[in-house]
């Protein structure tokens, strides 16, 4: 086995709010030397998902339409798709995929950030509070069976409101 580790950055939507983030997600994704991979989210179809896919393939990364085999151990996808490989990773926009994660037999699904705000009063059983009250899937990360789910708390605000929910990129490694 050798050392060198690859790395690939894994964009779990919401990626631009209007045409203006165009030229800054080119610039992101030109700027890096791993591949990147991304799916759609529900800001990305109110700017225009075709738009969204073509900025990202023109700037050179990769839509996750399709599974895809990264090596023979490990497939990333941001469908779910009935998988048996031992390493699968879901990318995801809302974390309610979960369940359907689970089914299919992913290992990880990383979620692109919450969708029960970014107001957190408080924190019980990893879950965020008040937006565990009405949603579910509001937490930093859940588990069933081999399964985990990590939800990102995000990095911008559309509604600049967010409190005691610190943005940030959720790093992976193995």
């Amino acid at each position: 086995m050798s050392d060198k580790k690859s790395a690939l950055i894994l964009l779990g939507g919401d990626m631009v709010d209007s045409s203006t983030g165009f030229e800054l997600l080119t610039a992101f994704i030109q700027e890096q030397t791993c591949p990147i991979y991304a799916v759609h989210g529900n800001h990305d179809e109110l700017v225009g998902l075709d738009k969204v896919q073509d900025c990202v393939k023109n700037a050179g990364g990769y839509w996750l339409d399709t599974p895809l085999t990264i090596h023979q151990n490990l497939v990333i996808s941001g469908i779910p798709a009935k998988t048996d490989a031992p390493y699968s990773i879901l990318c995801a926009h809302d974390p309610a995929i979960f369940p359907d994660a689970v089914q299919a037999g992913y290992t990880l699904t990383l979620a692109g950030h919450l969708h029960g705000g970014q107001m957190v009063i408080a924190q019980y059983k990893d879950r965020l509070y008040p937006g565990a009250f009405v949603y579910q899937w509001n937490g930093e990360h859940f588990k069933s069976g081999e399964s985990t789910l990590i939800v990102s708390k995000g990095v911008h605000d559309t509604i600049p409101i967010r409190w005691n929910c610190q943005r940030e990129i959720i790093l992976c490694s193995c």
